[in-house]
């Protein structure tokens, strides 16, 4: 008779279990998609009460804010997933080259000196402009019947008053004292604390934190802080020299209806 084979310990269970250490990118993703469904869901609020005769300022404004906290954390979610990938790190400096290069926009009046922030379509800028106009209608105006209108490009002063444009619309401005040119304040602050993080990738996470959170409220801070966080982060002018005192602009500007210039 042949010897029966030992018997062989009972073998654990090794059915496969869900992997719980879920991929950094995947996590991130997810907490962008959600936040988005936020975002959407506070703006429709926010055009609810603005929409209500009934609302009051005060919820008005908090609603708002709200949106802009959404938004802004968005931005730093959207930032740890560029960290993340380096792959889609935006260059920025090489977009702006193509776009001008391929002629989608080319500054206006370029060869008369030209004003910074004017540009003009190119060809392949108008077609674009086209084809999401034309997308645009098919959807709102034929697929949802929707009426389209397409109103004056001026607005009178009374209604960006009421809106709050007038008041909030406001940026923190300062100069190079050598060459005039002025820069947003909020902008530096935020390019020369990307810079500082992005030179110290060993940094502890509680500090890269603190820098972070200075970078997210950059646009809130009034002249004196911002002036004080650009000295501390080294912002120089281009000249070389330190930029002068933080001074507030004001993004509408003021022109004039009619002979009599009363109608603005």
């Amino acid at each position: 008779m042949t010897d029966a084979a030992p018997s062989s310990p009972s073998q654990p269970d090794r059915t496969p279990y869900a992997d719980h250490t879920a991929d950094p990118l995947t996590v991130l993703q997810d907490e962008i998609d959600a936040l988005s469904a936020r975002i959407t869901k506070q703006g429709a609020l926010v055009r609810t009460l603005k929409k209500s005769s009934a609302s009051d300022a005060s919820a008005i404004a908090e609603a708002v804010d709200a949106l802009k906290a959404l938004k802004l954390e968005g931005e730093e979610l959207r930032k740890k997933q560029d960290e993340l990938d380096p792959s889609k790190k935006f260059d920025r400096k090489g977009f702006d080259e193509l776009v001008v290069r391929r002629m989608y926009v080319v500054p206006s009046f370029e060869i008369h000196g030209g004003v910074k922030g004017l540009f003009d379509l190119g060809p392949p800028g108008c077609a674009l402009k086209a084809a999401i106009i034309d997308m645009w209608r098919k959807h709102f105006v034929l697929a949802e019947s929707m009426l389209e209108m397409e109103c004056t490009c001026l607005t009178p002063e009374a209604v960006l008053k009421t809106s709050g444009h007038v008041d909030r619309f406001t940026d923190l401005m300062v100069k190079d004292p050598e060459g005039g040119e002025c820069f947003r304040a909020d902008k530096l602050l935020e390019d020369a604390i990307d810079a500082l993080l992005e030179s110290s990738p060993d940094m502890p996470a509680e500090e890269r934190d603190d820098h972070l959170r200075v970078q997210r409220q950059a646009d809130a801070y009034g002249p004196a802080e911002i002036d004080e966080l650009l000295k501390k982060y080294g912002c120089v002018a281009p000249s070389g020299k330190a930029y002068s005192d933080a001074f507030p602009f004001n993004l509408m500007f003021r022109t004039s209806i009619g002979p009599e210039g009363t109608a603005v």
